[in-house]
Protein backbone atom coordinates (compact mmCIF):
# COMPACT_ATOMS: atom_id res chain seq x y z
CA UNK A 1 0.00 0.00 0.00
CA UNK A 2 1.52 3.66 -1.10
CA UNK A 3 0.25 7.14 0.59
CA UNK A 4 1.24 10.76 -0.50
CA UNK A 5 1.54 13.78 1.46
CA UNK A 6 1.72 16.66 0.25
CA UNK A 7 2.87 20.23 1.21
CA UNK A 8 3.55 23.52 -0.50
CA UNK A 9 5.40 24.91 2.47
CA UNK A 10 7.75 22.36 3.70
CA UNK A 11 5.62 21.51 7.13
CA UNK A 12 6.66 18.19 7.35
CA UNK A 13 8.05 18.24 10.60
CA UNK A 14 5.21 20.38 12.39
CA UNK A 15 2.83 18.23 11.21
CA UNK A 16 3.49 15.27 7.96
CA UNK A 17 5.73 13.54 10.24
CA UNK A 18 2.93 12.71 12.45
CA UNK A 19 1.14 11.38 9.52
CA UNK A 20 3.28 9.63 8.65
CA UNK A 21 4.09 7.96 11.44
CA UNK A 22 0.51 6.49 11.57
CA UNK A 23 0.27 5.31 8.03
CA UNK A 24 3.79 3.63 8.50
CA UNK A 25 2.27 1.72 11.36
CA UNK A 26 -0.59 0.72 9.30
CA UNK A 27 2.23 -0.81 6.25
CA UNK A 28 2.05 2.11 4.10
CA UNK A 29 5.25 2.85 1.99
CA UNK A 30 4.97 6.81 2.38
CA UNK A 31 6.11 9.19 -0.30
CA UNK A 32 6.28 13.47 0.58
CA UNK A 33 5.80 15.60 -2.15
CA UNK A 34 7.32 19.03 -1.98
CA UNK A 35 8.77 21.90 -3.24
CA UNK A 36 12.54 23.03 -3.94
CA UNK A 37 11.98 26.88 -2.30
CA UNK A 38 12.13 27.94 0.93
CA UNK A 39 9.22 30.76 1.30
CA UNK A 40 10.89 32.00 4.07
CA UNK A 41 14.19 32.84 3.35
CA UNK A 42 13.13 32.86 -0.58
CA UNK A 43 15.88 30.82 -1.52
CA UNK A 44 16.35 27.28 -3.18
CA UNK A 45 16.19 24.42 -0.75
CA UNK A 46 17.52 21.09 -1.26
CA UNK A 47 16.05 17.90 1.42
CA UNK A 48 18.08 15.20 2.60
CA UNK A 49 15.15 13.04 3.14
CA UNK A 50 14.45 9.49 2.48
CA UNK A 51 11.17 9.04 0.08
CA UNK A 52 10.92 13.30 -0.23
CA UNK A 53 10.22 14.29 -3.95
CA UNK A 54 11.28 18.00 -4.30
CA UNK A 55 9.33 19.63 -7.78
CA UNK A 56 10.93 22.68 -9.57
CA UNK A 57 8.42 25.98 -8.27
CA UNK A 58 9.00 29.50 -9.51
CA UNK A 59 10.40 31.16 -6.99
CA UNK A 60 8.83 34.74 -5.55
CA UNK A 61 9.37 37.52 -3.53
CA UNK A 62 5.91 39.15 -2.29
CA UNK A 63 3.08 36.93 -0.88
CA UNK A 64 0.86 38.87 -2.98
CA UNK A 65 1.74 38.26 -6.25
CA UNK A 66 0.95 37.26 -9.79
CA UNK A 67 4.40 35.39 -9.96
CA UNK A 68 3.14 33.44 -5.97
CA UNK A 69 -0.57 32.56 -7.84
CA UNK A 70 1.52 31.18 -10.67
CA UNK A 71 4.08 29.19 -8.63
CA UNK A 72 1.12 27.52 -7.06
CA UNK A 73 -0.79 26.23 -9.60
CA UNK A 74 2.17 25.22 -11.52
CA UNK A 75 3.36 23.19 -8.53
CA UNK A 76 -0.31 21.79 -8.18
CA UNK A 77 -0.23 20.59 -11.88
CA UNK A 78 3.22 18.63 -11.15
CA UNK A 79 1.65 17.44 -8.42
CA UNK A 80 -1.33 16.03 -9.98
CA UNK A 81 1.17 14.36 -12.79
CA UNK A 82 3.60 12.91 -9.63
CA UNK A 83 0.45 11.96 -8.39
CA UNK A 84 -1.11 10.05 -11.50
CA UNK A 85 2.42 7.94 -11.53
CA UNK A 86 2.71 6.81 -7.91
CA UNK A 87 -1.16 5.99 -7.38
CA UNK A 88 -1.40 5.84 -4.08
CA UNK A 89 -4.34 4.35 -1.52
CA UNK A 90 -4.12 7.56 0.36
CA UNK A 91 -3.53 11.22 -0.13
CA UNK A 92 -2.95 13.50 2.35
CA UNK A 93 -2.30 17.00 1.16
CA UNK A 94 -2.15 20.43 2.88
CA UNK A 95 -3.99 23.76 1.92
CA UNK A 96 -3.23 26.31 0.43
CA UNK A 97 -2.40 26.71 -2.18
CA UNK A 98 -6.01 25.76 -2.89
CA UNK A 99 -4.96 24.96 -6.24
CA UNK A 100 -3.80 21.59 -4.96
CA UNK A 101 -7.32 21.24 -4.16
CA UNK A 102 -8.44 22.02 -7.86
CA UNK A 103 -6.05 18.90 -9.27
CA UNK A 104 -6.42 16.87 -5.95
CA UNK A 105 -10.18 16.70 -6.37
CA UNK A 106 -9.86 15.75 -10.23
CA UNK A 107 -7.98 12.70 -9.54
CA UNK A 108 -10.34 11.45 -7.22
CA UNK A 109 -12.61 12.12 -9.81
CA UNK A 110 -11.17 9.56 -12.24
CA UNK A 111 -9.40 7.46 -8.93
CA UNK A 112 -12.71 7.46 -7.00
CA UNK A 113 -11.44 4.35 -4.27
CA UNK A 114 -8.77 6.37 -3.10
CA UNK A 115 -8.93 7.73 0.31
CA UNK A 116 -8.23 11.66 -0.09
CA UNK A 117 -7.95 13.83 3.07
CA UNK A 118 -7.16 17.58 3.04
CA UNK A 119 -5.57 19.33 6.26
CA UNK A 120 -6.18 23.23 6.17
CA UNK A 121 -3.66 25.33 8.02
CA UNK A 122 -4.56 28.65 6.63
CA UNK A 123 -7.94 30.20 5.29
CA UNK A 124 -7.21 31.49 1.85
CA UNK A 125 -8.77 34.19 0.51
CA UNK A 126 -10.41 35.05 3.87
CA UNK A 127 -7.32 35.57 5.52
CA UNK A 128 -6.49 38.37 2.81
CA UNK A 129 -5.13 41.40 4.67
CA UNK A 130 -8.33 43.82 3.57
CA UNK A 131 -10.38 40.55 3.00
CA UNK A 132 -13.16 43.08 4.73
CA UNK A 133 -13.45 45.07 1.30
CA UNK A 134 -16.03 44.44 -1.09
CA UNK A 135 -13.55 42.97 -3.57
CA UNK A 136 -13.61 39.64 -1.21
CA UNK A 137 -17.20 38.89 -2.57
CA UNK A 138 -15.77 39.43 -6.18
CA UNK A 139 -16.09 36.55 -8.82
CA UNK A 140 -12.22 36.29 -8.60
CA UNK A 141 -12.32 35.37 -4.87
CA UNK A 142 -15.48 33.40 -5.01
CA UNK A 143 -13.80 31.21 -7.13
CA UNK A 144 -10.64 30.55 -5.19
CA UNK A 145 -12.79 30.00 -2.15
CA UNK A 146 -14.34 27.70 -4.24
CA UNK A 147 -11.41 25.58 -5.01
CA UNK A 148 -10.74 25.22 -1.44
CA UNK A 149 -14.64 24.01 -0.64
CA UNK A 150 -14.91 21.50 -3.38
CA UNK A 151 -12.08 19.81 -2.94
CA UNK A 152 -13.53 19.45 1.08
CA UNK A 153 -16.95 18.38 -0.10
CA UNK A 154 -14.83 15.66 -2.47
CA UNK A 155 -12.55 14.75 -0.04
CA UNK A 156 -13.26 11.98 2.36
CA UNK A 157 -12.25 13.81 5.53
CA UNK A 158 -10.03 16.81 6.43
CA UNK A 159 -8.10 18.64 9.63
CA UNK A 160 -8.20 22.32 10.54
CA UNK A 161 -4.87 24.28 12.48
CA UNK A 162 -7.45 25.10 15.12
CA UNK A 163 -11.47 24.78 14.91
CA UNK A 164 -11.91 28.46 14.70
CA UNK A 165 -11.22 27.62 10.93
CA UNK A 166 -14.90 25.60 10.76
CA UNK A 167 -16.20 29.03 11.30
CA UNK A 168 -15.32 29.69 7.95
CA UNK A 169 -16.13 26.12 6.23
CA UNK A 170 -18.61 24.99 4.52
CA UNK A 171 -21.31 23.88 6.69
CA UNK A 172 -22.56 20.85 4.70
CA UNK A 173 -19.99 19.42 4.40
CA UNK A 174 -18.55 19.87 7.87
CA UNK A 175 -22.36 17.55 8.29
CA UNK A 176 -21.08 14.85 6.07
CA UNK A 177 -17.17 14.49 6.74
CA UNK A 178 -15.24 13.24 9.45
CA UNK A 179 -13.35 16.17 10.41
CA UNK A 180 -11.25 17.19 13.49
CA UNK A 181 -8.74 20.05 14.70
CA UNK A 182 -4.54 19.19 14.24
CA UNK A 183 -2.84 21.11 16.57
CA UNK A 184 0.72 22.27 15.99
CA UNK A 185 3.17 20.73 17.51
CA UNK A 186 6.05 21.15 19.11
CA UNK A 187 9.00 19.60 20.71
CA UNK A 188 9.24 19.94 24.17
CA UNK A 189 11.72 22.14 25.64
CA UNK A 190 13.04 22.42 29.86
CA UNK A 191 11.11 25.26 31.64
CA UNK A 192 13.18 28.69 31.74
CA UNK A 193 14.39 29.57 35.18
CA UNK A 194 13.22 32.93 35.00
CA UNK A 195 15.00 35.21 37.49
CA UNK A 196 12.48 37.39 39.74
CA UNK A 197 10.03 40.06 38.22
CA UNK A 198 10.20 43.53 39.53
CA UNK A 199 8.61 45.34 36.28
CA UNK A 200 11.03 48.19 36.74
CA UNK A 201 11.38 47.94 32.79
CA UNK A 202 8.53 45.51 31.42
CA UNK A 203 9.83 43.88 28.62
CA UNK A 204 7.54 42.26 25.56
CA UNK A 205 8.41 39.97 22.64
CA UNK A 206 7.29 39.49 19.31
CA UNK A 207 8.49 35.95 17.41
CA UNK A 208 7.90 35.27 13.85
CA UNK A 209 7.33 36.51 10.56
CA UNK A 210 6.80 40.57 10.47
CA UNK A 211 4.58 40.53 7.85
CA UNK A 212 0.89 41.87 5.89
CA UNK A 213 -1.43 40.41 8.75
CA UNK A 214 0.78 41.78 11.66
CA UNK A 215 -1.16 44.80 13.42
CA UNK A 216 2.15 46.94 13.97
CA UNK A 217 -0.41 49.76 14.28
CA UNK A 218 -1.68 48.46 17.50
CA UNK A 219 1.87 46.68 18.73
CA UNK A 220 3.05 50.79 18.19
CA UNK A 221 0.51 52.63 19.90
CA UNK A 222 -0.15 49.78 23.06
CA UNK A 223 3.76 49.85 23.89
CA UNK A 224 3.69 54.03 23.26
CA UNK A 225 1.22 54.47 26.15
CA UNK A 226 2.44 51.60 27.97
CA UNK A 227 5.53 53.84 28.42
CA UNK A 228 3.79 57.07 29.52
CA UNK A 229 3.68 54.61 32.59
CA UNK A 230 6.67 52.39 32.90
CA UNK A 231 9.79 52.24 30.25
CA UNK A 232 9.36 49.38 28.00
CA UNK A 233 11.27 47.51 25.80
CA UNK A 234 10.74 45.27 22.48
CA UNK A 235 12.59 42.36 21.93
CA UNK A 236 12.49 40.94 18.15
CA UNK A 237 13.10 37.84 16.93
CA UNK A 238 12.02 37.27 12.93
CA UNK A 239 11.69 39.22 9.87
CA UNK A 240 9.86 39.97 7.12
CA UNK A 241 8.42 41.80 4.91
CA UNK A 242 7.20 44.65 6.86
CA UNK A 243 10.08 44.67 9.48
CA UNK A 244 11.10 47.58 8.48
CA UNK A 245 7.91 49.45 8.79
CA UNK A 246 7.96 48.25 12.60
CA UNK A 247 11.14 49.11 13.19
CA UNK A 248 10.38 53.10 12.10
CA UNK A 249 6.56 52.84 14.18
CA UNK A 250 8.85 51.97 17.22
CA UNK A 251 11.47 54.67 16.55
CA UNK A 252 8.96 57.51 16.35
CA UNK A 253 7.08 56.81 19.05
CA UNK A 254 11.06 56.31 21.00
CA UNK A 255 10.45 52.47 21.95
CA UNK A 256 13.17 50.73 22.96
CA UNK A 257 13.94 48.10 21.11
CA UNK A 258 16.25 45.11 19.91
CA UNK A 259 16.00 43.23 16.97
CA UNK A 260 18.04 39.75 17.05
CA UNK A 261 16.87 38.56 13.25
CA UNK A 262 16.10 35.04 12.47
CA UNK A 263 17.27 32.90 15.05
CA UNK A 264 16.66 28.93 14.71
CA UNK A 265 18.72 27.64 17.47
CA UNK A 266 16.47 27.06 20.73
CA UNK A 267 19.32 28.03 23.42
CA UNK A 268 19.44 31.60 21.44
CA UNK A 269 16.48 32.11 21.95
CA UNK A 270 15.91 30.99 25.39
CA UNK A 271 19.06 33.73 26.66
CA UNK A 272 16.45 36.26 25.05
CA UNK A 273 13.10 35.26 26.33
CA UNK A 274 14.45 34.63 29.67
CA UNK A 275 14.77 38.30 30.10
CA UNK A 276 11.32 38.65 28.90
CA UNK A 277 7.81 39.71 30.84
CA UNK A 278 4.81 39.27 28.13
CA UNK A 279 4.83 38.19 24.02
CA UNK A 280 3.31 39.89 21.57
CA UNK A 281 0.01 37.93 19.85
CA UNK A 282 -1.71 40.85 17.80
CA UNK A 283 -2.65 39.99 14.82
CA UNK A 284 -5.28 42.26 12.62
CA UNK A 285 -8.72 42.19 12.79
CA UNK A 286 -9.18 41.16 9.29
CA UNK A 287 -7.22 37.77 10.27
CA UNK A 288 -9.01 34.57 10.16
CA UNK A 289 -6.32 32.28 12.64
CA UNK A 290 -7.64 31.09 15.65
CA UNK A 291 -3.80 29.89 16.54
CA UNK A 292 -0.65 30.50 15.18
CA UNK A 293 3.57 29.03 15.42
CA UNK A 294 4.13 31.83 17.50
CA UNK A 295 1.65 31.16 19.84
CA UNK A 296 2.46 27.94 20.67
CA UNK A 297 6.32 29.35 20.96
CA UNK A 298 5.21 31.54 23.52
CA UNK A 299 3.01 28.35 24.90
CA UNK A 300 6.41 26.05 25.18
CA UNK A 301 8.47 28.89 26.99
CA UNK A 302 6.04 29.28 29.55
CA UNK A 303 5.13 33.17 28.61
CA UNK A 304 2.54 34.93 28.97
CA UNK A 305 0.97 36.71 26.44
CA UNK A 306 -0.72 39.83 25.29
CA UNK A 307 -3.22 38.29 22.65
CA UNK A 308 -5.82 39.69 20.08
CA UNK A 309 -6.62 36.53 18.02
CA UNK A 310 -9.90 35.01 18.79
CA UNK A 311 -11.48 31.52 18.74
CA UNK A 312 -8.97 28.49 20.29
CA UNK A 313 -6.41 31.52 21.50
CA UNK A 314 -9.08 33.28 23.23
CA UNK A 315 -10.94 30.66 24.31
CA UNK A 316 -7.87 28.70 25.96
CA UNK A 317 -6.46 32.38 27.44
CA UNK A 318 -10.03 32.49 29.34
CA UNK A 319 -9.74 28.74 30.78
CA UNK A 320 -6.01 28.72 31.53
CA UNK A 321 -5.57 32.12 32.37
CA UNK A 322 -2.26 32.99 30.95
CA UNK A 323 -2.59 36.19 29.56
CA UNK A 324 -4.65 39.09 28.42
CA UNK A 325 -6.96 39.85 25.67
CA UNK A 326 -6.42 43.23 24.32
CA UNK A 327 -9.18 45.43 23.14
CA UNK A 328 -8.27 47.66 21.10
CA UNK A 329 -10.47 50.39 22.72
CA UNK A 330 -9.14 49.33 26.31
CA UNK A 331 -5.54 49.78 25.87
CA UNK A 332 -5.62 52.04 29.11
CA UNK A 333 -7.05 49.03 30.94
CA UNK A 334 -4.78 46.94 29.83
CA UNK A 335 -2.12 48.92 30.45
CA UNK A 336 -3.63 49.27 33.96
CA UNK A 337 -3.65 45.67 34.62
CA UNK A 338 -0.08 45.24 33.87
CA UNK A 339 0.63 47.35 36.38
CA UNK A 340 -1.04 45.62 39.12
CA UNK A 341 0.83 42.28 38.63
CA UNK A 342 3.07 40.85 40.96
CA UNK A 343 5.89 38.33 40.21
CA UNK A 344 3.32 35.88 42.53
CA UNK A 345 0.73 36.76 39.45
CA UNK A 346 3.22 36.61 36.76
CA UNK A 347 4.93 32.91 37.67
CA UNK A 348 1.31 31.64 37.65
CA UNK A 349 0.50 32.88 33.78
CA UNK A 350 3.65 31.34 33.54
CA UNK A 351 3.28 27.87 34.74
CA UNK A 352 -0.38 27.83 32.88
CA UNK A 353 0.64 29.20 29.53
CA UNK A 354 3.46 25.75 29.68
CA UNK A 355 0.36 24.08 30.87
CA UNK A 356 -1.85 24.51 28.12
CA UNK A 357 1.74 23.70 25.70
CA UNK A 358 1.67 20.34 27.27
CA UNK A 359 -1.54 19.33 27.32
CA UNK A 360 -2.12 20.61 23.85
CA UNK A 361 1.38 20.41 21.53
CA UNK A 362 3.65 18.82 22.47
CA UNK A 363 4.75 15.46 20.00
CA UNK A 364 3.22 13.11 21.99
CA UNK A 365 -0.28 14.98 22.37
CA UNK A 366 -0.69 15.91 18.52
CA UNK A 367 0.65 12.23 17.14
CA UNK A 368 -1.95 10.40 19.45
CA UNK A 369 -4.79 12.94 18.31
CA UNK A 370 -4.19 13.00 14.59
CA UNK A 371 -3.85 9.14 14.95
CA UNK A 372 -7.44 9.04 16.64
CA UNK A 373 -8.41 10.72 13.31
CA UNK A 374 -6.33 8.66 10.93
CA UNK A 375 -8.40 5.75 12.34
CA UNK A 376 -11.76 6.75 11.47
CA UNK A 377 -10.84 7.19 7.66
CA UNK A 378 -7.87 5.65 6.60
CA UNK A 379 -8.05 2.30 5.40
CA UNK A 380 -6.05 -0.42 6.53
CA UNK A 381 -5.70 -4.15 7.55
Amino acid sequence: MRAVLISCFHYYEQRLKYVEAYLKSKGYEVTYITTDYDTVLRQPVQLNQEGAIQLAVLPYKRNLSFERLYSHAKFARDVRKAVENLAPQVIFCMMPPNALGYQLRRYKEKHPDVCLLFDIYDMWPESFPNSRLKFLRTLPFYLWKNLRDQALAASDGFTYECKWYSNYLNQETLKKRPHAPFYLAQDSVEAIEFPAKNFETIRFLYLGSINNVIDIDLIVRFLKLMNTYRPVHLDIIGGGENEQLLLKGLEEAKIAYKSHGMLFDDESKRQIIKEVDYALNTFKETSTVGLTMKSVDYFKYGLPIINTIPGDTEEWLKQYGFGYQISREGLEDLCQDLLKVTDEDWRRMSDQSRKLFEEYFTAEQVKKKIALFLERVVPHD
